[in-house]
């Protein structure tokens, strides 16, 4: 079966979410889209929420643009080596016009920034590392 023939299949199954078979040289080809789709749903990870995060590492609440500083021009909110703590406000992250609130959920130093200014970020995306306890 050449690649051509292959992707075509592939495109018929997946365009109807079913199974598409055919033979040919005395060989049986079975595409089962309904089975694919689903392996690849059940292998995607969800996002992870603020409270399911680490403790080192600060998530984006929804999707959106990162803003790291209150207006342009203006110094961040935070830069690496800050110390931080739980409720302080470390960027914002704008979705339709709506600015959320990111903040610190725990007292530590602020050891790297993971996105820029202007980054589009997905829901549960990290955003921040902090410095572990211990150093």
């Amino acid at each position: 079966m050449d690649v051509a023939l292959l992707q075509q299949l592939i495109g018929e199954a997946m365009s109807g979410r079913g199974i598409v078979e055919r033979v040919e040289g005395g060989r049986t080809f079975r595409i089962d889209a309904r089975a694919a789709v689903a392996a690849v749903a059940a292998a995607k990870p969800a996002p992870l929420t603020v409270d399911e995060a680490p403790a080192d590492v600060i998530v984006a609440p929804c999707f959106g643009i990162v803003h790291l500083a209150p207006s342009p021009g203006a110094p961040p909110f935070v830069m690496p080596g800050d110390a931080l703590t739980p409720g302080q406000k470390v960027c914002l992250v704008e979705a339709m016009k709506v600015f959320s609130a990111v903040v610190a959920t725990r007292t530590g130093k602020l050891a790297q920034v993971l996105v820029g200014s202007g980054d589009e970020v997905a829901r549960g995306q990290s955003l921040f590392r902090l410095a572990p306890k211990d150093g």
